[in-house]
């Protein structure tokens, strides 16, 4: 990027306020873009308006106001602000559940090594130094993405066990903990047909549409999804250590209607319940 930056196809900051994500680019993922100076703002927008579900902020109070309410994919942001800087906004998302797992990429005049370590400290996962062109930055968003890639395959196949605390690594310290305290609310109520992800949401002290977007993009699933599988999977367990009906295996994992349950377990497994345990020896 050098010389004077283009002019934008649209007001940098028209998205900025009563911003929903359009679910006919629900394909696309979101970023979220804190920048102060329209110039530049604009500039991003042009660059990436066609690749990403964009949410405009221009400073750092309102970066993190609509990151806590979004909760999204990324967030590319500036560093010098008004009322909150970049860091103030990496350190804040970076401690707060509901945002932890978002990639931060922080953009600044300030190239020198301090600068960049002391972005990194608060927790930052990449650092842009302007002036940088559009593909040194579209490649710090691909990475960005990869990251949440890596969060999910480190996640999957976890139905029923959330990551060993032995098996710790320290950039995904806070989301293994979060998803172990899922877990634990899942093990807790799986088995009530009535529990619902608005009472899950509450007791991890969350909104439910915030905990939806936490753990979509952990898991790639919905909460309510997830707590299936997570039926399913003690279920089928069930199935293969014990001789206790049909009937009482889906009531004893929170389902209250075997033949709701039959069909979600053939969806799943392939087949249904009662063939499964034949097959199996049982």
């Amino acid at each position: 990027m050098s010389g004077s930056l283009p002019a934008a196809s649209k007001p940098a900051f028209q998205k900025e306020l009563n911003y929903a994500l359009p679910e006919k680019t629900d394909h696309l993922p979101s970023l979220l873009i804190v920048e102060d100076n329209p110039d530049m703002a604009g500039y991003l927008q042009a660059c990436l308006e066609d690749h990403y579900q964009l949410i405009m902020a221009r400073d750092g109070q309102k970066g993190i106001d609509l990151a806590t309410e979004f909760v999204p994919d990324m967030v590319l942001s500036d560093v010098m602000m008004p009322i909150r800087d970049g860091f103030d906004l990496c350190r804040t998302l970076k401690t707060d559940v509901r945002t932890s797992h978002i990639p931060v990429i922080l953009l600044t005049a300030r190239a020198d090594l301090d600068s960049r370590l002391e972005g990194l400290e608060y927790g930052a996962d990449a650092y842009l130094a302007k002036p940088f062109n559009e593909r040194e930055l579209e490649i710090s968003l691909r990475k960005a993405l990869e990251l949440r890639k890596r969060l999910q395959d480190r996640y999957k196949g976890m139905e029923s066990a959330g990551p060993s605390p032995d098996d710790a690594f320290p950039p995904f310290a806070k989301e293994d903990e979060f998803i172990r305290q899922f877990h634990q609310v899942l093990e807790g109520h799986f088995h009530l047909p009535e529990f619902s992800i608005s009472e899950l949401a509450g007791i991890l002290h969350m909104h439910p549409s915030n905990l939806r977007r936490k753990v979509k993009a952990l898991l790639d699933n919905s909460p309510q999804d997830y707590l299936l599988l997570f039926r399913l999977a003690k279920a089928r367990r069930q199935l293969l250590q014990t001789n206790n009906t049909i009937l009482s295996i889906a009531m004893d994992n929170g389902f209250n209607d075997q033949a709701y349950f039959s069909k979600a377990f053939k969806k799943h497994f392939g087949v249904p319940p009662g063939e499964f345990r034949r097959k199996n020896g049982r």
